[in-house]
Parts: C-alpha cells; sequence; structure tokens
C-alpha cells in the first residue's frame, strides 16, 4: 500500500515539476517574439549632409504617374538641432491632378518630432493641416474649402509623425533584434496607428541609375504591408519603395526634366 502511494506521490512530482517546465518555456517563448518597441539608441543616422535631395519616379502598372522630391535640411529649433525633410509629390501632369506637399522635422539627438505640415491639392479642394508636438499634447490646425479647425490631441504613448516613418527605417539598427513595434501619429487623418517594422534580408536592386545592395525592410500598418529597399552604405538612401500586392512602385532617380 505504501509502496503504490509512494509511486503515486513520484508521478504527481513528475507531472508538477513538467507542467513548471512548459509554462517557463512557454514565458521565455513570449518573451522572446515580443516586438520591442523603439528606443533612441536603435537609431544611427546616415551620413545626411545639409541640402541632400532626391527624386523619385512613381509607376503604377508600369505606367509613370508622378514623382516625389525630397529635400534635407539642418536647422535649429530653439537650442536643439533639427532635421526638417521636405516631401512633394506631384501627379499634376496625371489625368487626375493632385500634388501632395509635406514638411516635417524632428530633433537629431532623438527623433522627437517638433511639428509638421501637409498640403493636398486637387481639381475640386485643398487641404492643409498643421501639427505641433509638445510631449504628450499634439495641436493641430487644419484648414479647407470649408473654413478653419484648431483641436489638442493626447497621446500616452511614444510617437512618431507619420511623415517621419520612411527616414525611420533608413536610421534603424538591426544588429540585436529584427523586428520593432512603433506608433505612428498621422496629423492628417487624427489617428494614431501601430507599425511593425522588420528587418527580411540582403537584396541586390538594379534602377536606372545603377545596381545597389540594399537592405530589405518591410513595413506594416492600417492594414497595408509595404517594402523598402534602402542601400546599406553611405547615405542609406531608399532605392525602391512598393506596396505590397499592388502595382504601386516609387524608384530614386534622376532629377525629373519637368
Amino acid at each position: 500500500m505504501r509502496t503504490i502511494k509512494s509511486k503515486n506521490i513520484s508521478i504527481m512530482r513528475l507531472l508538477l515539476s513538467t507542467v513548471v517546465r512548459l509554462l517557463i518555456g512557454l514565458i521565455v517563448f513570449s518573451l522572446q517574439c515580443q516586438k520591442p518597441n523603439l528606443m533612441s539608441t536603435d537609431l544611427i543616422v546616415p551620413n545626411w549632409q545639409d541640402g541632400d535631395k532626391y527624386y523619385y519616379s512613381i509607376y503604377h502598372h508600369n505606367q509613370l504617374i508622378g514623382y516625389v522630391r525630397q529635400l534635407l535640411h539642418f536647422d535649429m529649433e530653439g537650442n536643439k538641432p533639427i532635421y526638417v525633410i521636405e516631401s512633394v509629390s506631384d501627379f499634376s501632369f496625371s489625368e487626375d491632378y493632385l500634388v501632395d506637399s509635406t514638411v516635417v522635422s524632428f530633433c537629431r539627438k532623438d527623433f522627437v518630432p517638433f511639428w509638421s505640415y501637409r498640403r493636398v491639392e486637387t481639381d475640386f479642394d485643398t487641404r492643409i493641416v498643421e501639427a505641433h508636438y509638445d510631449g504628450s499634447n499634439i495641436d493641430i490646425w487644419t484648414e479647407t474649402m470649408d473654413g478653419k479647425n484648431a483641436t489638442t490631441v493626447s497621446v500616452k504613448v511614444r510617437y512618431f509623425d507619420h511623415a517621419m516613418i520612411f527616414h525611420l527605417s533608413r536610421c534603424l539598427k538591426f544588429d540585436k533584434t529584427k523586428r520593432y513595434s512603433i506608433s505612428i501619429f498621422n496629423p492628417f487623418l487624427l489617428q494614431l496607428t501601430d507599425c511593425e517594422i522588420k528587418y527580411i534580408g540582403k537584396k541586390s536592386v538594379t534602377t536606372q541609375l545603377g545596381t545597389f545592395d540594399c537592405d530589405k525592410i518591410s513595413l506594416s500598418f492600417d492594414s497595408k504591408k509595404y517594402l523598402i529597399f534602402v542601400e546599406r552604405t553611405g547615405l542609406r538612401r531608399i532605392i525602391q519603395f512598393q506596396e505590397k500586392n499592388s502595382n504601386l512602385l516609387m524608384v530614386l532617380t534622376e532629377k525629373p526634366q519637368t
């Protein structure tokens, strides 16, 4: 009787030990699978120069539909050095007139956003949205044909302006982790969105300007996935950008003759 009881106790201890080990394993696996939040130490700025300019051709179904022009400035916000990046997407020569102009500024040290400005002009309307960032508070001014409006939004997590997302991808260090989770705020839509940035691997990309050794990076937000190909050395320019499962493509090019 004692022998049977002793065997039962041993079996119970073995089962308990197995369950504990499984629980510990699941906890460790869960921690390993968590997507780390982006920290300032995860960012390393390439050798950007004041006045850097980039030009891109935009294709849809292999047909040229527009151009993008980007310009980088060095400036100061009070006593803090900042980057100011201007971007103009011009579809004015296509069937549907559209010019989308964006300016965003952020701290050079930790990429904290200061302000952003966006103007979208079409055949039917012009909309202007300006955002000023002050910690968790975001002051937003909107102007359309119907009038002007002002509002303040409070965000309790660390966030980046929507217009910064592609430039963040150029500055991420993927040596410790291959995946980041960040929050991006879109003043145009008054929307805070989670974005996953994932390193896929190395890829050689050929354009009209030559062949580039790139890092292939995926972005996932707003229920869409994008692929970015960033050159691995030097200025870490975005060589190619595409929306996955669509026919939209943006490619680095020379200055358009328009």
